[in-house]
C-alpha cells in the first residue's frame, strides 16, 4: 500500500496525525509519497521520521495529466492534475497500482490522502 500526501506549505503536524490515524493505520500504508519539493517541508519531514515510513519522492512533472478518480479545482489549476495526492501514490506504485481509497482531506483542510495498492491484492 501507498499513502500518496498533498498538502498546502502551511501544514500542521495536526493534520498529518489526522491522515496517519483516520487511512494510514487503516490501510497498513507506511510508505509515503510525494513531490520532490513538498518531500523538503520541515513538518512533513518530521512526520515522517518519526513514525518511520518509507518516503517516496515522485517528480512533479510525472503527476502532472495523471488520470484520477477524484477532480479537484484546485488540484487541476496549480498542479494540473484531477488529484495530486491519488496521482502520487499511483505514480509511486507503478502501472499496476489502482486507487483503492480516493481523496480524503483533513478536516483543517490543509492536507490531502489517497491510499493505492496494487491491482489483484
Amino acid at each position: 500500500m501507498i499513502a500518496g500526501i498533498g498538502f498546502k506549505s502551511t501544514v500542521t503536524i495536526t493534520s498529518f496525525n489526522e491522515l496517519l490515524e483516520n487511512y494510514i493505520k487503516k490501510y497498513s500504508a507506511f510508505t509515503i509519497a510525494t513531490s520532490k519539493e513538498k518531500a523538503e517541508n520541515e513538518v512533513f519531514l518530521k512526520f515522517v521520521i518519526t513514525n518511520h515510513f518509507k518516503l517516496i519522492r515522485v517528480d512533479e512533472d510525472a503527476v502532472s495529466n495523471i488520470i484520477t478518480p477524484t477532480v479537484s479545482d484546485v488540484s487541476k489549476k496549480f498542479k494540473n492534475v484531477g488529484s495530486f495526492c491519488e496521482a502520487a501514490a499511483l505514480v509511486a506504485g507503478g502501472s499496476a497500482f489502482k486507487i483503492i481509497c480516493e481523496r480524503k482531506i483533513s478536516s483543517d483542510r490543509l492536507a490531502t490522502i489517497a491510499i493505492a495498492e496494487m491491482d489483484g491484492v
